[in-house]
Formats: structure tokens, C-alpha cells, sequence
């Protein structure tokens, strides 16, 4: 269980969330700079605004499910491959995303 409000799981050789839970009030999540591939099944917090998943090994991210209150999403440094198809199930608030 992380702390309430602010998560920096950064730079921690992820390779899986499996065995991660997050404080339903988490509002930030830093999992930048891991080595995350997959994040099927991963519930993010209901009032998450900032998700960073920069710098991980994500190709896919078409199963994310992403709560309405995200304000930021950043996954710059990840080989994601557009997939028109499955990009357009993601479905998002966010204001700023970065690929």
C-alpha cells in the first residue's frame, strides 16, 4: 500500500504492478524510469490526476483503464506501437498526454 496523495515509484527495476496496491486517494503516480511491459489488470485510483510511465517498455496500452479525473499522462520513452484501433479504446480527461 503506497501513501495517500503521492506515489514515486520511479527508478525501482519494475517489471510487473501485480503485487502493488494504491490508496484510493492517491492522486500522483510516478512509475517512470522501471521496466514495466504490462499493465493489464492494473486498477488505478479512482482520483488519480498525474499516471507517468515514461521511460518503461510498454508497446500496448490500449487495456488501460484510466479514471475520468486524470489531468496528465506521460509515456514518452516507452516503443508503443499505434494501433489506431485499440488507441481509440483508450478513453481519457487528461489534458496533457506525452508520448
Amino acid at each position: 500500500m503506497t501513501n495517500t496523495g503521492f506515489c514515486n515509484l520511479s527508478d525501482q527495476e519494475l517489471t510487473s504492478l501485480q503485487n502493488v496496491s494504491f490508496n484510493k486517494d492517491t492522486r500522483i503516480i510516478i512509475l517512470s524510469n522501471n521496466k514495466l511491459k504490462d499493465l493489464k489488470g492494473i486498477k488505478f485510483p479512482p482520483y488519480l490526476e498525474v499516471l507517468d510511465l515514461s521511460n518503461n517498455q510498454l508497446s500496448d496500452i490500449s487495456h488501460l483503464v484510466l479514471p475520468n479525473t486524470l489531468k496528465e499522462l506521460v509515456l514518452t520513452g516507452n516503443p508503443l506501437v499505434f494501433k489506431p484501433e485499440s488507441w481509440m479504446k483508450i478513453r481519457t480527461n487528461a489534458n496533457i498526454i506525452y508520448f
